[in-house]
């Protein structure tokens, strides 16, 4: 495992003991519902961890004994090809859980896309208490369930959607989680590079910035600073996204 600048927990998934129900499909990337769930049956077992932006966490292949829940910043999980392209299959925010794996070692690595700070559990500790306390392993299952449609989603959004449809629908998830589903506009400050949501997209940096470009000129969006974007009529950009 990556080095810890301070020693805190993380967790593995459950998937395997329980029969998948109905969840809400959110857009990608993933929206954290995760903050609802009460950890109060395993939090004696938490550790507090602390990383700085851009410092891995846990790297692909590591022993995936340990999972995680953010209590501050942003994470992002993603993968390297064997010819030294990334892909970043989500981003994890505060609220959110990380690291259940449901095998033996982690098939993603996990960085801290800000400084962090984290809840590590261990994974032993978090499938006790799921196969002990009901409530707390039905929350767990919807947990796992809702990251299922949510890495669904992202596959459609690679798979079918052109670069503006893909751009499109990242600011929208985020506009909604900020403001709410229907917000006509809003503000949202992005802790991610313009290198990161290319990864997270499946495009180049190049095309991101020309896409953000085309959306500003046509007052879809405006960009007062790299790290802030003002949504000015979210119904176009339902439109783009083809989500309306």
């Amino acid at each position: 495992m990556a080095n810890e600048t301070a020693s805190v927990p993380t967790f593995r998934s459950i998937a395997t003991k329980f029969t998948p129900a109905p969840a809400r499909t959110p857009p990608a990337p993933a929206k954290n519902r995760d903050d609802e769930i009460d950890f109060t049956p395993i939090e004696a077992s938490a550790r507090e961890v602390k990383f700085h932006a851009n410092q891995a966490i846990y790297f692909e292949g590591d022993d995936a004994e340990h999972c995680f829940k953010v209590m501050s910043g942003t994470v992002r999980l993603c993968k390297i090809t064997d010819d030294g392209r990334r892909q970043i299959a989500a981003f994890v925010g505060a609220g959110g859980f990380f690291g259940w794996t449901g095998a033996e070692v982690h098939k993603y690595a996990a960085e801290a896309v800000t400084d962090v700070v984290l809840a590590k559990f261990p994974c032993a500790r978090v499938d006790a208490a799921a196969a002990s306390n009901p409530q707390f392993g039905r929350r767990l299952l919807g947990l796992i369930t809702t990251q299922l449609h949510a890495a669904q989603e992202h596959l459609l959004l690679l798979g079918r959607k052109t670069a503006g449809e893909r751009l499109a629908t990242f600011l929208l998830d985020l506009v909604c989680r900020r403001h709410g589903e229907t917000a006509q506009k809003g503000r949202v400050v992005l802790p991610m590079s313009r290198t990161d949501i290319a990864d997270y997209l499946g495009l180049t940096v190049e095309t991101v910035s020309r896409t953000l470009s085309s959306l500003r000129s046509q007052r879809v969006i405006a960009v007062p600073t790299p790290e802030i974007i003002d949504v000015e009529n979210a119904a176009a950009l339902r439109s783009y996204a083809m989500m309306a």
